[in-house]
Parts: structure tokens; C-alpha cells; sequence
């Protein structure tokens, strides 16, 4: 169930955009890792791999130092640390990750959740489907495995997802990453390239990395904070210093991905086009 309050903003939203006619082009952004899904894919099947003693260029603690320091650094190490595997081994280890049973990956002094789509985006997804909404996703994880996550678990066209892509050579990945990086305000410049210049009515993220992605949010359009921290939500809206409404919807608290809804209410700034929505999918 979608919360009442965000469902309200979003047919507000389409009131809103009606004087423009029908031709009106309607696009909605996601970021995937904690966003759409709960879990970061990107880290599952870099664990998956390593399990399944695959070549890899670096080991978890390597990418976790780095990840301390320079997230950039860190998603980009992860990516290019797979080259030389090949592009089917990829696939199917991303495979064997969305349908595994058990809720951890473990391996060594690794061990990542299983990633699971969030149950009320999942239903915000197939409602914006049936509005109509182009939808498109920008993950820094890798682009093989963003685009099947991103097709079984919301139908949504590889063409429409967007991640770290490696260059093939020879039905393998290479070393080799292709520019611009989806991260940080590099997933602002992969929107303008595939996508185009026209800005999204509706964006979310869960990081304050994506900060410029929840950026590019059409002034009258929404934007969408998923997580847990309202700490950091109160400053990627401080940052944003823009006049299109700011939701803050917060995950499920466990991994049980419960069915249960829980609003915590609406609070309005004195701004008239501005709001905050507070409640649990």
C-alpha cells in the first residue's frame, strides 16, 4: 500500500501537469541500491562472485577501505576489479542473488544482504506504470546487474537502467569503464546523455551522493527521500534549496519486508509549495 499522504502529492502532481495537454512527456528517476530495492546489488554480486571463487582484482576489505574514503573510488574498484570474468558468469550470478532464499551472502569476512525490492515502491513503480510515467533508473552499481534486477523485479527495459558500465571484449569485461560514472553528480551527466534534457516530475534516492540527482526534479515536480535517516534528509533538503515538494518516506525497519503501513504525518513548511512526508512502506 502506498502511503495516503505520498499518493496525495502525486495526484497533485498530475492535476498539476494536466494545463500542459496530453503530449506532455512524464518522466520518474530512481536511484536502485536502497531505493527501490533494499540491499545494494552491486555489493551482492561482487560477494556472489567472490563465493563462487571467481578472478577478482580485489578482496571485500580492499573495497570496503576504500569505500571509508572515496565512495567514487570504491564503486569504480569494484566494477574493475571484475574484468576478465566473463559476461555470462555476471548474469547468472546476479540471477542466483534475486532468487536466493536465505537473507545473507556470506563469504570469508564478507557478508552482504540479499536484495530485495522495497515493497512500497514496488507498488509506487507500477503505479506510475499505469500513469504512464517513462521511467528510468541510475545505480552506481554495475549496469549488468542493474538491468536484470531492475526488469524482474519491476519490468522495467534494460534500456531504461543505467549503471557502471565495463566495456566487452570478448564476450568478457574489461578493465575499461565507459564515461561518464553514474555517481554523485556524474549520474546527472549519464541522465543528460541517455535520457535527455528534459527534467524528471518525480526522482528518489537515499544518499546525500545523489544529491544533484534529486537536483535535476522538475520545480513542480516531487521528490523522494527513501531510508532511514531523517538527519540526512533535512540536509539534502537544505541543500536542494529548491521550491518542488520533498517527501521523506522511511523503509521497512526490518528486512521482513513487512506489508504494514505507518504515517507519521505531514508537516508543511511556511513555504506553500513545500511539504514533508513522513511515513513507513
Amino acid at each position: 500500500m502506498i502511503p495516503i499522504h505520498l499518493k496525495y502529492q502525486i495526484e497533485s502532481l498530475e492535476n498539476r501537469i494536466k494545463g500542459f495537454g496530453t503530449d506532455q512527456v512524464k518522466i520518474a528517476l530512481f536511484d536502485l541500491d536502497n531505493t527501490l530495492i533494499i540491499g545494494d546489488i552491486g555489493e551482492a554480486v561482487f560477494v556472489r562472485l567472490m563465493a563462487d571463487g571467481a578472478p577478482l582484482k580485489c578482496t571485500w576489505e580492499e573495497y570496503q577501505s576504500f569505500l571509508r574514503f572515496d565512495v567514487t573510488a570504491a564503486y569504480r574498484l569494484m566494477v574493475e576489479s571484475m574484468a576478465g570474468i566473463s559476461l555470462r558468469e555476471v548474469e547468472e550470478a546476479t540471477l542466483r542473488v534475486l532468487i536466493q532464499t536465505s537473507p545473507f551472502i556470506e563469504t570469508g569476512k564478507a557478508c552482504v544482504s540479499v536484495p530485495k525490492p522495497h515493497p512500497g515502491m514496488k507498488k509506487l513503480i507500477s503505479l506510475l506504470q499505469k500513469l504512464r510515467y517513462c521511467i528510468y533508473i541510475i545505480s552506481a552499481s554495475n549496469q549488468i546487474s542493474v538491468r536484470i534486477a531492475a526488469e524482474e523485479f519491476f519490468g522495467i527495459s534494460p534500456e531504461c537502467s543505467f549503471g557502471i558500465e565495463t566495456k566487452i571484449e570478448n564476450k568478457c569485461l574489461s578493465a575499461t569503464l565507459v564515461k561518464p560514472f553514474p555517481i554523485a553528480a556524474g549520474k546527472v551527466e549519464v541522465y543528460h546523455k541517455y535520457v535527455g534534457n528534459f527534467p524528471p516530475l518525480i526522482t528518489a534516492a537515499d544518499s546525500l551522493v545523489d544529491a544533484p540527482m534529486l537536483g535535476l526534479t522538475d520545480p513542480m515536480g516531487l521528490s523522494l527521500w527513501v531510508g532511514k535517516n531523517r538527519s540526512e534528509f533535512k540536509t539534502a533538503k537544505e541543500r536542494l534549496g529548491q521550491p518542488q515538494r520533498f517527501c521523506f518516506v522511511q523503509r521497512p525497519r526490518s528486512h521482513s519486508l513487512r506489508n504494514s503501513v505507518r504515517t507519521f504525518g505531514e508537516q508543511r513548511s511556511s513555504d506553500v509549495v513545500s511539504s514533508t512526508v513522513f511515513a513507513e512502506m
